[in-house]
C-alpha cells in the first residue's frame, strides 16, 4: 500500500476517508494467511509494525518543489526495496501516477482505488494541472481499478477501457447499539466545497433541535475558519467541535437522529456508512452516489436545492415514523454493501486473479 498520510489512520487520528479505507483494507489483508502487507507512508519515526501491517517510512514531507522531488525519489527507492507482488495506491494526487510508472517499468501489478469523481472529470483533471494529469495517467496504467460506485466506473469507461471492480467503502459493521437519539449531526473538514455554512443555516432555521458540528480546520482559508467560529458561537443550539479521535467518532453517529451532508461533490463519503452503522437517516444536499439514498430509502437528497434541503429536514424532524424507517433502511443498506468481512473476500479474489495471469 502507498499513501503519504496513511500512518495517521493507524494512530487513530482524525484522517481523511481514503486513509481510513486503506487502513481497514490493509489490516484485514494482514489477518489473512499467505499475505505479507507493507504500507509505504510518512511516519517521521522510522518503520513500525501495527496490527500486522509493516509501516515503512518511505515518503518525505513535501511543500516546495525541491522537497517534492526528494520525496518522490525516496518513495521510488522504497517501492524498489519492498519488491511486492502488488502495489496498491489510492489518492487524488501524483502518488498514483508515480506508482503506476514504477509498476510499468519493473513489470509489477498496480491496483488503485478511486477517491473522487474529479479523477474522471476532464475539466477537473485539467484545472489541477500536472497533479491531475499524472494522477489520471496512473489510473490508465493500473492493472485493476477498484471503484467506489457505478458512477465512477461509468465515468472511467467514457475515457478508456479499464479493468474495474466495485469496492464499496468497508467497515467493521458490528452489532447495532441501542442509543438515545439526541442531535442532528454534521461531520467534515472546514473547506468551501463541503459548504459547512449551510448546516449553520439549518441550525438557525430549525432552532428547536440540537446540532453537533464536527469540523476540523483544514488548509489556510482563515477567513472561512473565523467565519464558521463566529457564526457558530452565536447559535445556542449548536455545538462546534474541532476534532474527535477516530475511535470515538462512531458514538456521535449512533446518537444522531439525522446526519446531514452539505458537500457539492465527493466520492462515496465514509460518513454515509458511519451513519448507516448507527441506523441514522441521511439528508444530503447534493452527494448521492448511484442514487442509493432513494434506491434504498436511506433518507433524502436535495439535488443541490436549498429549499428542498429545508423541506426534507422538516420532514425528518416532524415525522418520527419516517425517520426511524429510513434509519433502519440505512443500516440494512450498510450491512448488505459495506461489511469489511464480506468485501475483503472480493479483494482477495481480484488480487489472486491478477497474480494468476
Amino acid at each position: 500500500f502507498v499513501n503519504n498520510q496513511g500512518y495517521s489512520a493507524f494512530k487513530e487520528e482524525s484522517v481523511g476517508g481514503t486513509q481510513l479505507q486503506l487502513r481497514n483494507i490493509s489490516r484485514s489483508l494482514a489477518d489473512k494467511e499467505n499475505y505479507e502487507v507493507s504500507f509505504i507512508t510518512r511516519t517521521d519515526e522510522g518503520d513500525k509494525l501495527i496490527n500486522g501491517v509493516h509501516l515503512l517510512d518511505g515518503i518525505a514531507e513535501a511543500e516546495r518543489l525541491s522537497s517534492k522531488i526528494f520525496s518522490t525519489l525516496k518513495m521510488i527507492k522504497k517501492l524498489k526495496e519492498v519488491d511486492a507482488d502488488i502495489y496498491f495506491s489510492s489518492n487524488s494526487n501524483m502518488e498514483v501516477g508515480v506508482v503506476g510508472l514504477y509498476c510499468s517499468l519493473f513489470d509489477k501489478k498496480h491496483v488503485t482505488r478511486t477517491v473522487h469523481k474529479m479523477q474522471m472529470d476532464r475539466e477537473s483533471i485539467l484545472s489541477r494541472g500536472l497533479k491531475g494529469i499524472v494522477n489520471h495517467l496512473g489510473l490508465r496504467q493500473a492493472d485493476l481499478i477498484f471503484v467506489q460506485c457505478r458512477d465512477h466506473e461509468n465515468k472511467l469507461k467514457d475515457w478508456f477501457d479499464p479493468n474495474t471492480a466495485i469496492l464499496r467503502n468497508s467497515f467493521d459493521i458490528g452489532q447495532r447499539k441501542n442509543s438515545f437519539y439526541e442531535h442532528i449531526l454534521w461531520v467534515g473538514r472546514r473547506v468551501d466545497w463541503k459548504n459547512p455554512e449551510l448546516f449553520l443555516d439549518l441550525a438557525e432555521t430549525f432552532d428547536s433541535e440540537k446540532y453537533v458540528m464536527i469540523c476540523p480546520k483544514t488548509g489556510d482559508n482563515h477567513e472561512l475558519h473565523e467565519r464558521i467560529e463566529e457564526r457558530a458561537s452565536g447559535i445556542e443550539n449548536l455545538e462546534l467541535i474541532e476534532r474527535v479521535p477516530r475511535d470515538e467518532i462512531q458514538e456521535y453517529f449512533d446518537r444522531a437522529k439525522i446526519f446531514v451532508n452539505t458537500s457539492d461533490s465527493e466520492g462515496f463519503p465514509n460518513t454515509f456508512v458511519e451513519a448507516g452503522i448507527g441506523s441514522t437517516p441521511i439528508l444530503s444536499y447534493r452527494v448521492n452516489p448511484d442514487n442509493f439514498i432513494e434506491e434504498w430509502e436511506c433518507g433524502y437528497s436535495a439535488d443541490g436545492n436549498n429549499c428542498k434541503l429545508k423541506i426534507y429536514l422538516r420532514q425528518l424532524i416532524e415525522n418520527d415514523e419516517d425517520r426511524r424507517k429510513k434509519g433502519k433502511n440505512c443500516r440494512i443498506y450498510v450491512e448488505c454493501n459495506h461489511d469489511i468481512d464480506e468485501n475483503i473476500d472480493k479483494i482477495t479474489t481480484e488480487i489472486q486473479s491478477l497474480l494468476d495471469v
